[in-house]
Order: structure tokens, then sequence, then C-alpha cells
């Protein structure tokens, strides 16, 4: 049958503002129809530019075909393309296991340049050994007489060792004697209490804010102190076990020639006096904070000038007197070979297993800074403690 062209209906049997509204109606009818034609013919567009794009994928679609290879994008919406949304950016494409592409310049630099200096650097066995005095001198006999070290110790650098050594056991009881006389514990005849360290009074020089500042920093330092003091000494731990494979290596090489035989006494020495001078400090920091005279400063003074005198034996120390005589470098070298002969640092581990090495001491230290760590601020919080002649 002749199809009749669409003419606009007319309703003859309702008002003029009837026919407004119906046609209103009708025009809403026809956008919906037309919009809904749109949205498919867009969606199909989409959905035929992703099979496109999907097309124009060597990687992916190899990947796809490939056996072996996973059966396509792990994620739904890059493994269905109806969706009509991009699988991929412009300039970054997917390969079969979702990674990013290895031809991009980033991953080229990663892998040629950050990969090479990862493999010449080597694991923990090749890291540079930053020694100390009691290492310098465990080794300077053999280093001295075989050439180990270029730059032999000239008497005044040996008289500066030795002063560091006893202003290391010598400084922090010292300080002891100096605090234990000048604090005066339990004012009140109370054992715990926080009426000293909260103790504020508005307007006084003695026991305002600066007095409150000065315990909360107090404990602060104490905490950064303590905390650092058990980093270093399980370096120093690490570091002196290296040392001592590398002393057994060295006496069997002194028997069979005519140098001098490491001294391995100093080990066990230094172990005992960084362990001894780092508990001694803790606790001097605590008993310096209570009689600061002049607040917050002499807080701020008497943590760094604790830090001084522990430090003094490194060789990055503040001294120079081992700049030139310890090579940190050449040191982590030598054992990195060490560590490489694998039948070697089998016969020493074995050797080790029966016998206490200077290494073994600083795990006692580590136990004792441990419980330090927690213990000194409350202490210094809740006894009641007071400089004496308040």
């Amino acid at each position: 049958r002749q199809r009749q062209p669409w003419r606009w209906p007319r309703f003859t049997h309702l008002s003029p503002l009837g026919n407004l509204k119906m046609a209103l109606k009708v025009l809403r009818i026809l956008q919906r129809a037309v919009g809904k034609g749109s949205r498919g013919r867009s969606h199909q567009r989409r959905r035929d530019g992703a099979e496109r794009r999907w097309q124009q994928l060597p990687e992916i679609q190899a990947a796809v075909h490939d056996v072996e290879a996973v059966p396509g994008p792990r994620r739904r919406c890059v493994a269905d393309a109806s969706h009509g949304m991009q699988c991929c950016g412009r300039h970054f494409s997917l390969n079969g296991n979702g990674l990013s592409d290895r031809n991009s310049p980033f991953f080229k630099f990663y892998e040629d340049k950050v990969r090479e200096l990862q493999e010449k650097a080597g694991d923990v066995d090749h890291c540079p050994i930053s020694g100390n005095l009691y290492m310098y001198r465990a080794l300077a006999h053999f280093g001295d007489s075989s050439g180990l070290f270029q730059d032999k110790a000239s008497p005044l650098v040996m008289v500066g060792l030795i002063i560091v050594i006893i202003c290391q056991v010598i400084g922090p009881i010292a300080i002891l004697f100096y605090c234990f006389y000048r604090v005066e514990f339990f004012p009140n005849g109370k054992f715990f209490g926080y009426q000293e360290s909260f103790k504020y009074e508005y307007g006084s020089l003695e026991n305002g804010l600066s007095h409150v500042a000065q315990r909360l920093l107090g404990v602060f330092f104490i905490l950064l102190f303590s905390a650092n003091g058990l980093y270093v000494l399980r370096q120093d731990k690490e570091n002196t076990r290296k040392v001592v494979n590398m002393c057994k290596v060295f006496e069997r090489a002194a028997r069979m020639s005519h140098y001098d035989s490491p001294q391995v006494a100093w080990l066990y020495f230094g172990a005992v006096t960084n362990g001894l001078c780092l508990v001694m400090c803790c606790v001097c920091l605590c008993l310096l904070f209570i009689i600061a005279e002049d607040g917050p400063k002499d807080v701020l003074f008497d943590a760094f000038g604790l830090t001084f005198l522990y430090n003094l034996d490194d060789v990055n120390g503040d001294l120079a007197f081992l700049d030139e005589k310890w090579d940190e470098d050449q040191m982590g070298d030598i054992y990195g070979m060490l560590a490489d002969e694998l039948d070697i640092m089998g016969e020493i581990e074995q050797e080790r297993e029966g016998s206490f090495t200077s290494d073994n001491i600083y795990q006692i230290w580590e136990v004792i800074v441990t419980l330090l760590i927690p213990t000194l601020p409350i202490l210094f919080l809740f006894v009641e403690m007071r400089p004496k002649g308040e």
C-alpha cells in the first residue's frame, strides 16, 4: 500500500490549549526517538574505532595469538572492546602481561644505566666498611707490614688515638659522677610523680614555659640519642663481623710470610668500650637535662656534646686522625672478593660456630639499649628529680 506523507496531527475535539499540550507531548516522543538513534550510532562508531585500534596493536595481537602467552589483556574493559572505550593511550602501549612497553626510553635508561650501577655496587657483602679506631688498630700491624695501609701511622697519630680511647672511657664516668652529686632525688619523699616534670608558674623564670619546653626537648633527645645509638651498634656489629673474617684470612697469610699478625684483641676492647660508652651517655643525658641551668639551650648543647663524645672513634667522625689511614671502599672490596669465595667463607663460618667472637658482644649491648629506649623517657618524666639548691 502506498505510504502517505506524514502530516502534523490535528485534534479538532480539543481546545487550542489542549492542542498545544498534545503537540508538546508528540515533540518529546520524537526527541527521545531521535536521541536513541544517535546514541546507537555513536556507540557503533566507538565500537568500530576500538576494533580498528585493537588491530593496530601488533604486540597485543601477537600475545593474544601466542599459545604460551596470556590469551588477552587481563582487565575486562581492555579485553572487551564492545564497550567503546579506548583500550590504551595514544603514546602508551601494553604487552601481553599488562606491562609498559619495554622500548620506552625510561625503561631503557633504567635497564642500561641504573641496573649497571646496581650490579657494579654489588650486594651487602660488597658495601664499604666504615671502620673505627679499634678496627684500624686490629689491622694496623698487618697493614703496615704488608703494605695494605700505604700511609703508616706516625707517633703523633698513635698518641691522638690513645687520647681518644681515654676520653671515651673516662668521659662518661666523670659526667655521671658530676650529675649524680648535683641532682636531688625524691625531694618530696615520693619516688614517682609528675610535679617536678610538669611544674608551671606563670611569669616565673625557673618554672615557666621554658621549664616545660626543657622537659619535652629532653624526652625527644633521649629517644633520638638512644635510637641512633642502637642503629650504630647494629652497623658496628656487622662491620666487626666482616673485619673478624678478614683477620682470619690475614692470619693465614701472616703465618706463611714475614708479615705481622692482626691484633684481634682490639676488636674485643672496641666492642666493650663502644657499648659501655653508649649506655653511660644515655644515662648521663637524663641527668644532664635535669640540672640544665639555662633551660632548652643547655639541653641542645648537652645532647650535641655527648654525641660528639660517642663518635670520637669513628673514621668519619670530627677528628681527622684516620682519614688517610682507613680506606672504607678498599676494605669493602676486599671483603666482597672474600665473600665470593664460598669455600673460604664456609671454612671461616665453621671456625666461628664454636667460638665467641667480638661481634657477639654487640648483641648484648643491643638488648640493653633496646630496653633503655622506652625506660629512660619514663624515668625522666615520672621520677621526682630536681637540681640541688632549688
